[in-house]
């Protein structure tokens, strides 16, 4: 996201993502409420997915905080920032009362979103985001005193 982009525009953006996601899930014939994940994108150094769940199947991972098992509903949408391999964000973007095959519309996840929490998974991927653009740009300059 921008600096100067409208928060709610991200949030529709984000939602459009997710349901296009989910259509596109069910017409490639997933069972949509068996859980999927999804990286829509992946450098060298980070990787950035979407993880598809129900509660009874994240309630079952070992070490689930506490914090976010209390805001699980029956289906939920979380980010996974991955970085060098290890997870180092896990953002709960939005729950579902109702399993993914019933989630009929973008109108739909815009309204799950969780606001706090895309906010600061837009944070941590824009940090990343600047981060991998200083490091290429630090190892393609040839430093001081180079001839081009």
């Amino acid at each position: 996201m921008s600096t100067t982009e409208d928060p709610q525009d991200y949030a529709h953006s984000i939602a459009a993502d997710i349901f296009t996601m989910l259509r596109t899930a069910g017409e490639q014939g997933l069972n949509l409420d068996q859980g999927f994940h999804n990286e829509p994108l992946s450098t060298r150094q980070f990787a950035l997915r979407y993880l598809f769940f129900s509660k009874s199947q994240l309630l079952r991972i070992p070490g689930t905080p506490s914090a976010l098992k209390g805001r699980l509903r029956r289906a939920n949408v979380l980010a996974a920032v991955m970085v060098q391999g290890r997870m180092t964000g896990l953002h709960l973007l939005c729950a579902f009362a109702k399993p993914f095959g019933a989630v009929a519309s973008q109108d739909e996840v815009l309204a799950a979103i969780d606001q706090r929490a895309l906010a600061a998974y837009t944070e941590q991927v824009r940090a990343l985001l600047a981060d991998d653009l200083d490091r290429a740009v630090n190892q393609a300059d040839p430093g001081p005193g180079a001839v081009n």
